[in-house]
Protein backbone atom coordinates (compact mmCIF):
# COMPACT_ATOMS: atom_id res chain seq x y z
CA UNK A 1 0.00 0.00 0.00
CA UNK A 2 1.54 3.25 -0.75
CA UNK A 3 -0.32 6.14 1.54
CA UNK A 4 0.09 9.77 0.98
CA UNK A 5 0.17 11.75 4.57
CA UNK A 6 -1.03 15.55 3.67
CA UNK A 7 -1.37 17.78 6.60
CA UNK A 8 -1.42 21.28 4.41
CA UNK A 9 -1.57 21.62 0.54
CA UNK A 10 -0.61 25.83 -0.66
CA UNK A 11 -0.10 24.47 -4.31
CA UNK A 12 3.49 24.14 -4.56
CA UNK A 13 4.09 20.68 -3.21
CA UNK A 14 5.01 17.79 -4.90
CA UNK A 15 3.36 14.20 -3.25
CA UNK A 16 4.99 11.18 -4.61
CA UNK A 17 4.05 7.74 -3.36
CA UNK A 18 5.29 4.38 -4.43
CA UNK A 19 3.30 1.55 -4.81
CA UNK A 20 4.57 -0.85 -2.50
CA UNK A 21 3.42 -4.55 -4.28
CA UNK A 22 0.58 -4.93 -7.10
CA UNK A 23 -2.83 -5.26 -5.51
CA UNK A 24 -2.39 -2.91 -2.79
CA UNK A 25 -4.73 -0.39 -2.18
CA UNK A 26 -3.04 3.11 -3.19
CA UNK A 27 -4.55 5.98 -0.68
CA UNK A 28 -4.87 9.41 -0.38
CA UNK A 29 -4.43 10.18 3.37
CA UNK A 30 -6.25 13.47 4.43
CA UNK A 31 -4.55 14.63 7.81
CA UNK A 32 -4.91 17.14 9.96
CA UNK A 33 -3.18 18.49 13.08
CA UNK A 34 -3.17 20.71 16.25
CA UNK A 35 -1.38 23.02 14.17
CA UNK A 36 -4.77 23.55 12.27
CA UNK A 37 -6.68 26.14 13.12
CA UNK A 38 -8.51 28.04 10.82
CA UNK A 39 -11.07 26.74 8.19
CA UNK A 40 -8.08 27.47 5.15
CA UNK A 41 -6.27 24.73 6.81
CA UNK A 42 -8.80 22.25 6.85
CA UNK A 43 -9.59 22.21 3.33
CA UNK A 44 -7.53 20.61 0.93
CA UNK A 45 -7.22 21.95 -3.29
CA UNK A 46 -5.92 19.91 -5.20
CA UNK A 47 -7.89 20.77 -8.06
CA UNK A 48 -4.43 21.53 -9.92
CA UNK A 49 -3.04 18.22 -8.82
CA UNK A 50 -2.24 15.24 -11.11
CA UNK A 51 -3.43 11.42 -9.20
CA UNK A 52 -1.90 8.36 -10.62
CA UNK A 53 -3.64 5.00 -9.04
CA UNK A 54 -5.93 6.49 -6.03
CA UNK A 55 -7.95 4.06 -4.73
CA UNK A 56 -8.86 5.01 -1.21
CA UNK A 57 -9.62 8.83 -0.28
CA UNK A 58 -9.41 8.87 3.62
CA UNK A 59 -10.02 11.56 5.92
CA UNK A 60 -7.91 11.04 9.27
CA UNK A 61 -7.69 13.82 11.72
CA UNK A 62 -4.78 13.38 14.01
CA UNK A 63 -5.59 13.16 17.69
CA UNK A 64 -4.48 16.61 18.43
CA UNK A 65 -6.51 17.95 16.27
CA UNK A 66 -9.12 20.84 16.35
CA UNK A 67 -12.34 19.03 17.85
CA UNK A 68 -15.24 19.41 15.70
CA UNK A 69 -13.76 20.67 12.33
CA UNK A 70 -15.14 20.71 8.60
CA UNK A 71 -12.28 18.64 6.47
CA UNK A 72 -12.63 19.61 2.67
CA UNK A 73 -10.76 18.37 -0.34
CA UNK A 74 -11.24 20.01 -3.56
CA UNK A 75 -10.41 17.80 -7.34
CA UNK A 76 -10.68 18.29 -10.63
CA UNK A 77 -13.35 16.36 -12.46
CA UNK A 78 -10.97 15.06 -14.93
CA UNK A 79 -8.68 12.78 -12.60
CA UNK A 80 -11.51 10.62 -11.91
CA UNK A 81 -10.30 8.11 -14.36
CA UNK A 82 -8.99 4.77 -14.31
CA UNK A 83 -5.69 4.95 -13.62
CA UNK A 84 -5.78 8.01 -11.84
CA UNK A 85 -8.66 8.72 -8.92
CA UNK A 86 -10.26 5.20 -9.36
CA UNK A 87 -14.06 5.32 -10.81
CA UNK A 88 -14.60 3.38 -8.02
CA UNK A 89 -13.06 5.16 -5.43
CA UNK A 90 -13.17 4.41 -1.67
CA UNK A 91 -14.48 7.22 0.39
CA UNK A 92 -13.46 6.87 4.20
CA UNK A 93 -14.87 9.16 6.13
CA UNK A 94 -14.04 10.39 9.76
CA UNK A 95 -17.62 9.58 12.05
CA UNK A 96 -17.09 11.31 14.70
CA UNK A 97 -19.63 13.47 16.33
CA UNK A 98 -18.86 17.29 15.21
CA UNK A 99 -16.69 16.50 12.32
CA UNK A 100 -18.09 17.06 8.60
CA UNK A 101 -16.33 15.84 5.36
CA UNK A 102 -17.00 16.94 1.77
CA UNK A 103 -15.98 16.89 -1.47
CA UNK A 104 -15.80 19.28 -4.23
CA UNK A 105 -15.63 18.53 -7.60
CA UNK A 106 -15.14 20.74 -10.32
CA UNK A 107 -15.66 19.69 -13.68
CA UNK A 108 -13.53 23.16 -15.15
CA UNK A 109 -10.49 23.41 -12.86
CA UNK A 110 -8.96 26.60 -14.32
CA UNK A 111 -5.41 27.13 -13.75
CA UNK A 112 -4.73 25.49 -17.28
CA UNK A 113 -6.23 22.20 -16.11
CA UNK A 114 -8.21 20.66 -18.44
CA UNK A 115 -11.87 21.04 -18.57
CA UNK A 116 -14.50 18.17 -19.14
CA UNK A 117 -18.37 18.01 -19.79
CA UNK A 118 -18.94 14.83 -17.64
CA UNK A 119 -18.29 13.10 -14.49
CA UNK A 120 -19.69 9.73 -12.93
CA UNK A 121 -19.29 8.77 -9.05
CA UNK A 122 -22.00 6.12 -8.92
CA UNK A 123 -18.97 4.24 -8.70
CA UNK A 124 -17.65 5.16 -5.56
CA UNK A 125 -18.28 3.30 -2.33
CA UNK A 126 -18.61 5.28 1.15
CA UNK A 127 -17.25 3.87 4.92
CA UNK A 128 -17.79 6.13 7.81
CA UNK A 129 -19.89 8.89 5.77
CA UNK A 130 -23.21 10.70 5.90
CA UNK A 131 -24.01 10.51 9.68
CA UNK A 132 -22.72 14.04 10.16
CA UNK A 133 -24.17 15.69 7.59
CA UNK A 134 -21.04 15.15 4.65
CA UNK A 135 -21.94 15.49 1.41
CA UNK A 136 -20.34 16.12 -2.57
CA UNK A 137 -20.62 19.32 -4.52
CA UNK A 138 -20.33 19.02 -8.06
CA UNK A 139 -19.75 22.05 -10.05
CA UNK A 140 -20.54 21.92 -13.61
CA UNK A 141 -18.52 24.06 -16.23
CA UNK A 142 -20.66 27.05 -18.15
CA UNK A 143 -21.38 24.38 -21.25
CA UNK A 144 -23.76 21.48 -21.66
CA UNK A 145 -22.64 18.93 -18.81
CA UNK A 146 -23.56 15.02 -18.05
CA UNK A 147 -23.36 14.83 -14.23
CA UNK A 148 -23.63 11.31 -12.36
CA UNK A 149 -23.78 11.81 -8.93
CA UNK A 150 -22.79 9.25 -6.08
CA UNK A 151 -24.95 7.18 -3.46
CA UNK A 152 -24.49 9.69 -1.23
CA UNK A 153 -25.96 13.40 -0.50
CA UNK A 154 -24.55 15.22 -3.56
CA UNK A 155 -25.30 19.05 -4.23
CA UNK A 156 -24.95 19.27 -7.98
CA UNK A 157 -24.48 23.55 -9.88
CA UNK A 158 -24.91 23.80 -13.41
CA UNK A 159 -22.95 26.41 -15.28
CA UNK A 160 -20.77 27.22 -12.33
Amino acid sequence: MATVYHTYWNGDDTVTAVNGSAGDTDVLNLRIDSAATTAADLAFNMSQTTFTSVEKIWFNPHFSAPAGSDMWISLAAHEIASGKLSPALLVDGYDVAGWTEGISILLDPGGGMPAVTSVDLSGWTFVDWGGQNEWIVIKGSMGADTITGSSQYDEIFGNY
